[in-house]
């Protein structure tokens, strides 16, 4: 992934030379991937038959696909702006992720010990 982040990085310096870092941009940068969040939802729900419109026909795989793309695009555009690579906002989802695990695998074990729940929190 950080070949691509950097190649779309490259691309976006030439499409928005005048790309900075403000309290403007980051507001942007946040409605742009709520906008684009919101057509992933459309896509996935149109991809199950579900429109708000009976004009509109049932979406495809590549539509989805298409929408996760423009959400990426976007989040790499907010790691740009904020100087920080996906590679190290995915290290921190990892480590979060596998603490997540390692507790609930502690509070299994307690469970399963005969511990209350209760017991376990204060654990």
């Amino acid at each position: 992934m950080q070949k691509q982040f950097e190649r779309t990085k490259e691309l976006c310096k030439k499409m928005f030379p005048d790309f900075h870092f403000s309290k403007e941009m980051d507001r942007t940068m946040m409605a742009l991937l709520l906008e684009e969040a919101g057509e992933l939802s459309g896509a996935t729900r149109s991809f199950f038959g579900r429109t708000y419109r009976p004009d509109v026909e049932a979406g495809n795989l590549e539509d989805i696909k298409g929408e996760i793309g423009d959400c990426i695009y976007v989040i790499f555009r907010i790691c740009q702006l904020w100087n920080v690579t996906p590679d190290e906002c995915l290290k921190l989802v990892e480590e979060k992720l596998e603490k997540r695990y390692q507790e609930k695998l502690l509070i299994s074990s307690l469970l399963d010990a005969g511990m209350s729940g209760n017991e376990c929190v204060a654990q």
